[in-house]
């Protein structure tokens, strides 16, 4: 694997986003976060630094032994989620079909940004059911595949930059699966599943008529900054109708590289907001700099550009990335839903039969088979990799980390909440 680019050297001190975190206790006490928010930094503002326990881990050979600080587990933490991560993308490999995949990208348009960050949970659930219900009528439908489909879907925030930019990734079967006849119904072009202009105005049709809905029944919060010229009903018309015309961006490519890899890209921001530690170059003079990816290579050559933020503007940006509480990033639909779930093992196997009776037709799948995890070795001995054997597990109190030792209590509104029963 090749090295990182700015990829720090191993004499260099790692910086991880609880590094950043720490410099900015103030802003994370005092800033304008919601409370949820305020919380999930706070505990990553602590992880690995001994408030969560410790972790004993020991060499079976030499008898080498050390105790190190536990983390934080949060999904929004880059140093945590790639345990999490790994157990996620091995589950999804198992129920996958032989047959090709393809990936779908449906973004909200810029104009619904403000609206998306103070309504998030409702915005996000109607994006997910808008393009659910764009799949599952599409694969159901006899001039397209005629059967229950089988694709999943990632909720992402974010753009190379860490902007906000609200977008779904889906990894849809290129075929589907007719229960009746049991029998697995394939895309009708190997290259080509749906018309993108088709699905990008079936999803903006089912996106906006359920805004409108619930605009009229006053569920969506409107007397924020950014969003309260909509609590006027001439102006809302007004913006509905340029959202009529403006385009859901939608994308739709065979995955070439195989199915296994998308799952595999998929999986690494499951549990974590867009950014790896990694990314993170220096923290200096109240400065973060880190690396934006540049996949197009506009700004350079390895694909990556450094961007610098003051501390606390950096901390706002990766804020609006952290999902509401009990909000799932990951969707399922058809076959990957629990509601299907069962016709897996029959549609693996009519996949198969399919197989044989069109060996011709069949497509060559590329495989991926990845790189396993080395173990980290025993620094004593270097002959065994070390175990976990032992920890202790401690309470964390992440409010007293905030406000004790500063000159200010919580702010006023949070004052009830953090009250001791």
């Amino acid at each position: 694997m090749s090295a990182h680019p700015h990829a720090k050297s191993p004499t260099e001190q790692k910086l991880t986003l609880s590094d950043v975190l720490l410099q900015a206790k103030e802003h994370l006490a005092h800033g304008p976060l919601d409370f949820h928010v305020r919380a999930v930094l706070a505990k990553i503002a602590l992880c690995r630094s001994g408030e969560y326990g410790y972790a004993k881990v020991s060499c079976s050979d030499c008898g080498y032994s050390e105790w190190r600080p536990r983390g934080c587990g949060l999904r929004h933490c880059p140093t945590c989620g790639q345990t999490r991560a790994d157990a996620w993308i091995a589950d999804r490999k198992l129920d996958m079909l032989d047959c090709p995949y393809f990936q779908l990208v449906f973004s909200l348009p810029p104009a619904l940004a403000p609206l998306a960050r103070t309504n998030q949970k409702r915005i996000y659930n109607l994006f997910f059911a808008a393009v659910r219900e764009t799949l599952a009528e599409l694969a159901q439908d006899p001039g397209h595949l005629g059967g229950i489909p089988q694709a999943l879907l990632a909720l992402h925030t974010w753009n190379g930059r860490l902007d906000y930019f609200v977008h779904i990734h889906a990894l849809m079967a290129g075929g589907a699966y007719d229960p009746v006849a049991d029998r697995w119904i394939p895309s009708k072009h190997p290259d080509y599943l749906f018309p993108v202009q088709v699905l990008s105005k079936l999803v903006r049709g089912k996106f906006l008529d359920e805004l409108k809905r619930l605009r009229r029944n006053g569920l969506l919060a409107l007397d924020q900054a950014g969003v309260r010229h909509l609590q006027d009903s001439a102006t809302w018309g007004r913006f509905i109708d340029q959202l009529y015309e403006t385009s859901f961006y939608t994308y739709v490519e065979k995955a070439i590289a195989g199915p296994e890899l998308v799952i595999e890209y998929l999986g690494q921001y499951l549990q974590r907001a867009g950014l790896s530690n990694r990314r993170i170059v220096s923290i200096a003079d109240g400065q973060v700099a880190f690396l934006c990816k540049d996949r197009k290579k506009k700004y350079s050559t390895t694909g990556y550009y450094p961007r610098t933020l003051p501390i606390r503007d950096f901390v706002d940006l990766y804020a609006q990335h952290i999902l509401p509480r009990g909000f799932h990033r990951v969707r399922f639909v058809g076959l990957w839903s629990g509601r299907h779930k069962k016709l897996l093992p029959q549609a693996k196997l009519a996949v198969r039969r399919w197989i044989e009776e069109h060996p011709s037709e069949a497509p060559k799948l590329p495989r991926h088979t990845p790189k396993p995890r080395t173990p980290e070795m025993c620094p004593a001995c270097h002959q065994q990799p070390l175990e976990h054997t032992d920890s202790v597990i401690f309470a964390v109190d992440w409010r007293a980390f905030l406000w004790s030792g500063l000159p200010r209590g919580p702010p006023r509104e949070l004052r009830r909440r953090v009250r001791p029963a």
